[in-house]
């Protein structure tokens, strides 16, 4: 079997439906729930995790193991991609907004490839950044205006998304491991959906939804440093049956406490 029939088998194939499926159930949310939900289960890094089931399933779990400590970095990236967007569409249209903000994602991962730490440091660091990312945008938030939802090529970005994870996945020998943990948070989740809230109903929304979606990374933070610790001692099915279920209870706790707490936690 040649090395793309390996990568295409029926085992690996099903971690590429995990994103554009998870993309459906996003834009169903934003439509019905709105911008702070859609932006919470943005969060749940989908995308990332069957890039690095991919990379387990044929590179091995101590190479997985890396690039999960790879996409702690993605987290601090992604944390710049929110802030320049929230500064950015204070201002400008959602055009010089997002490509702002992409700059700023990859040149926050390319200065974090040549300053990372171990993955507890680089946790903290991208608790951090969350923290810090949280605090500009409760600064930035203006009230929404009404507007209708309307999807922005729902078909396009759910195949876009099965590419970028076997691209990433693919790009493991090329870009390292750490390289391709912090390409495999890339935004194609996110970008599209920050666009939309801004065309529809203004910035405001716009941070809204960014916020949401911060908040929700904490629960990544947890994901992705357990699956750096575990994958290579303890495998692959030791590594999930820990990881899943902190990161599940990790993001119940941040939304009972955004929801029941004071509303000065929320950020609104």
């Amino acid at each position: 079997m040649t090395s793309l029939g390996v990568w295409l088998s029926a085992r690996t194939l099903a971690p590429l439906l995990i994103p554009p499926v998870y993309i459906a159930i996003v834009s169903t949310v934003e439509r019905r729930w709105g911008q702070t939900w859609s932006g919470r289960l943005t969060a749940i890094p989908t995308q990332t995790t069957a890039v690095i089931l991919l990379v387990a399933l044929t590179q091995g779990t101590t190479t997985a193991g890396a690039v999960a400590a790879g996409a702690l970095l993605g987290v601090i990236s992604l944390s710049a991609f929110s802030v320049a967007y929230g500064f950015a569409a204070q201002h400008a249209s959602w055009r010089v907004s997002v490509t702002v903000a992409l700059a700023a994602f990859f040149g926050a991962g390319l200065i974090l490839a040549f300053g990372h730490g171990t993955p507890p440091v680089d946790a903290a660091a991208a608790i951090g950044a969350v923290a810090v990312t949280l605090a500009v945008l409760h600064r930035l938030e203006r009230p929404a205006r009404e507007g209708k939802a309307r999807p922005i090529g729902l078909p396009a970005r759910m195949a876009v998304s099965a590419a970028l994870v076997l691209g990433v996945s693919l790009s493991v020998p090329y870009l390292g491991p750490i390289g391709a943990g912090t390409l495999g948070v890339f935004p194609i989740i996110t970008a599209p959906m920050t666009v939309l809230n801004h065309q529809e109903s203004g910035p405001g929304a716009a941070v809204r939804y960014l916020t949401g979606l911060e908040w929700g990374l904490v629960g990544g933070v947890v994901f992705f440093l357990t699956l750096s610790t575990l994958l290579a001692p303890s495998g692959l099915a030791v590594a999930f049956s820990v990881g899943i279920p902190l990161l599940v209870v990790t993001l119940l706790g941040v939304f009972l406490l955004l929801d029941r707490g004071p509303r000065a936690i929320q950020g609104r």
